[in-house]
């Protein structure tokens, strides 16, 4: 995420996140996922919607190492090897 700050040099703050986005009624799967990392925090996200975020680097190494050892079978395991490719996770 990059947000405009004046107060920086540059004029931006670059943040890394790690975003699940889902329904608030699945928030018990949110929670789940959170107590399998042991990181990050669950927000809401307006009327119906719930996120689990991470944001320390630290976090987001942990997770990405977890599904380097076990790879998604789905679309977002493409998403996730274009995220690997523009960081240092590798």
């Amino acid at each position: 995420m990059v947000k405009i700050k004046k107060k920086y040099l540059t004029g931006y703050h670059v943040l890394a996140e790690f975003i699940i986005g889902l329904h608030k009624k699945d928030r018990a799967l949110l929670e789940l996922i959170q107590q399998f990392f042991g990181v990050g925090k669950i927000y809401n996200n307006g009327a119906q919607g719930i996120e689990y975020r991470v944001h320390s680097i630290k976090d987001i190494e942990l997770i990405i190492n977890h599904f380097d050892k076990f790879p998604l079978i789905t679309k977002k395991t493409c998403k996730l090897s274009i995220i690997q490719d523009r960081c240092w996770f590798n």
